[in-house]
């Protein structure tokens, strides 16, 4: 149970750590265009769970074990 609290708290920490950070650089004088890139590295986190059981589910080739890589 530890491993999967920690694997869980490990997959949203990402999504923690950007998401005051676009108010916190734009305060700072920031470029506009940069807050914007900031923002956009939330997306994966905040779509997740439509993306994840996808992911369960199908193995998409380019991740496929195998694949005839280098």
């Amino acid at each position: 149970m530890l491993v999967a609290f920690l694997m869980g708290f490990s997959c949203g920490l990402p999504l923690l750590l950007t998401l005051g950070s676009p108010g916190l650089v734009d305060e700072e004088g920031v470029d506009l265009a940069w807050v914007g890139m900031i923002t956009l590295v939330q997306s994966p986190y905040s779509w997740k769970f439509l993306w994840a059981p996808l992911m369960d589910r199908f193995t998409p080739p380019v991740l496929a074990a195998g694949g005839g890589g280098c």
